[in-house]
């Protein structure tokens, strides 16, 4: 839930259901239940820096787990996660810092002690809330987390996170991306390579220069004008998107599919019948709303 200056929502419920994708069971998770199932890193850490990382990470896979675990037991799990985000090196390290105080370790790796004590104490987490993991950290160390955060996407946990001012090779790596205006409005959702075709679609222009992360952060933040009518603010973005947000999800399933069927056949289409076929794909949906938007977006690929 977001609410911003007085705009938004304020009040709801958010349910997280948990699918057994073999038997097809469902199951609705109570809210004392997920926090075995959903982690939280804050930006901010709260622990004890009077600790060294290993004391730091035992004390919340004993505490916080919500099953019980003997000493063998979480130091295992201690050892793997160490391992897992590559920091078995300091893991006797005292965290130090503070107010007035020289830390011990450095800031990246402060953030992967602030992801360890949630891996932990949540020992099989299903998803994991991150707000702005690579805050502070410069273009390397970021990048070099994304790499570890990879690793425990691998294993099957679902992460999810909030970032601000990614380098071009964090961003490109997102997987499923969401671009939201400064009330929390969606402008964007999907990939984050058509996040670019998107928005020149809609009307603006990136630079010569400008990454792609920055000339969406441009535009959310009104940096950039749309060339195509300039009165067209974020605002007005997240309302285009809610128009044209399930006919382009459509076009591009459609457009992936048949390139899929294209390589698997062989078969080399010439420009002119594959303008053709996108001339049909578009007077399928002819008349609603996002017509005109798919038309210009699909004639341009």
């Amino acid at each position: 839930m977001i609410s911003t200056g007085g705009v938004g929502l304020k009040q709801g419920q958010v349910t997280i259901k948990k699918e057994d994708l073999q038997s097809g069971f469902k199951k609705q998770l109570h809210q004392q239940s997920l926090s075995s199932y959903v982690g939280y890193v804050p930006q901010e850490d709260v622990f004890d820096r009077e600790l060294t990382v290993r004391e730091l990470l035992m004390m919340n896979a004993l505490a916080r787990s919500r099953r019980w675990l003997s000493y063998e037991e979480a130091s295992e799990i201690v050892d793997q996660v160490l391992a897992e985000l590559s920091i078995q090196h300091i893991s006797e390290s005292i965290i130090g810092g503070g107010e007035n105080k020289a830390a011990n370790i450095s800031g990246g790796q402060l953030k992967r002690v602030n992801i360890a004590c949630e891996l932990v104490a949540v020992t099989r987490p299903a998803l994991l809330l991150l707000d702005e993991p690579t805050a502070g950290l410069d273009a390397t160390i970021a990048y070099e987390l994304m790499i570890s955060l990879e690793a425990i996407r691998d294993r099957g946990v679902t992460i999810f996170m909030v970032v601000q001012q990614p380098r071009a090779e964090i961003f490109s790596r997102i997987e499923h991306l969401f671009l939201m205006n400064q009330v929390g409005g969606i402008v964007f959702e999907g990939k984050s390579s058509q996040a670019l075709n998107y928005l020149e679609s809609v009307g603006y222009k990136i630079g010569p220069e400008t990454s792609e992360a920055d000339f969406c952060l441009d535009v959310l933040n009104s940096i950039i004008e749309c060339q195509r009518d300039d009165k067209f603010l974020p605002n007005s973005l997240h309302e285009h998107w809610n128009e044209v947000r399930e006919d382009y999800t459509l076009g591009l399933h459609t457009t992936e599919e048949a390139g899929s069927v294209h390589r698997r056949d062989g078969k080399d289409m010439s420009k002119q019948q594959t303008v053709m076929e996108k001339q049909e794909e578009v007077s399928e949906i002819e008349g609603s709303a996002a017509s005109r938007f798919l038309r210009e977006f699909w004639m341009q690929a």
